[in-house]
């Protein structure tokens, strides 16, 4: 195999490019006044100077305890707002958030910033609290909501994050409250029987 002027530069391009991107890319921690570690991940600058989270981020309580942690791609650093004024978040694939005692709260996945995909979210005491989909950030399909006891509290449906089909809520009791209809965001009036 011959080796020619257009693999070496191709090359030589692949590898300066690298080194460029691993130089600016860099760790940085963010204190609480305390001194103690608020959040640690990375940075990278982009090419107005403006520093964006990139790759593994975790966060703390103050008290050490970790609060979440996840991924970012090319997401918010302090602040930062794309040319239409939202924020630019860049949270990506999945993530996990904990109450300050060290137990779950919720786990679920990000895509360009927003909620997709499944998500469950649990009490303090650790019993499920929800679970149900996001798409777009917007909830979808069937979502299911427990008490701190275990029991039922509701069922719902969306659709295109609007209120869809049949929802069932429950008394912390078990008592079944009236059922109630929706389309398309609209409740749907009771169906009454005649004789």
């Amino acid at each position: 195999m011959r080796w020619n002027y257009t693999k070496t530069i191709l090359l030589s391009i692949v590898i300066v490019g690298t080194l460029f991107a691993c130089r600016t890319r860099k760790e940085k921690n963010i204190h609480y006044q305390s001194g103690a570690i608020k959040a640690t991940g990375y940075v990278k600058e982009n090419a107005h100077g403006t520093l964006l989270r990139t790759g593994k981020r975790i966060l703390r309580y103050e008290s050490g305890a970790k609060k979440s942690e996840g991924f970012f791609f090319q997401g918010n650093e302090d602040g930062v707002r794309d040319k239409n004024g939202n924020l630019i978040d860049g949270r990506d694939g999945e993530w996990s958030f904990w109450y300050e005692d060290g137990q779950l709260q919720a786990r679920g996945f990000f895509r360009n910033g927003k909620d997709n995909g499944q998500w469950v979210f649990w009490h303090p005491n650790g019993e499920m609290s929800q679970a149900g989909a996001f798409r777009n950030g917007k909830p979808e399909g069937v979502w299911d909501a427990w008490y701190s006891n275990g029991n039922p509290r509701s069922k719902e449906r969306f659709k295109n994050g609007k209120p869809h089909g049949e929802w069932v809520n429950w008394s912390k009791t078990g008592r079944v409250s009236p059922k109630r209809r929706f389309r398309n965001g609209k409740e749907q009036p009771k169906l009454t029987h005649r004789q």
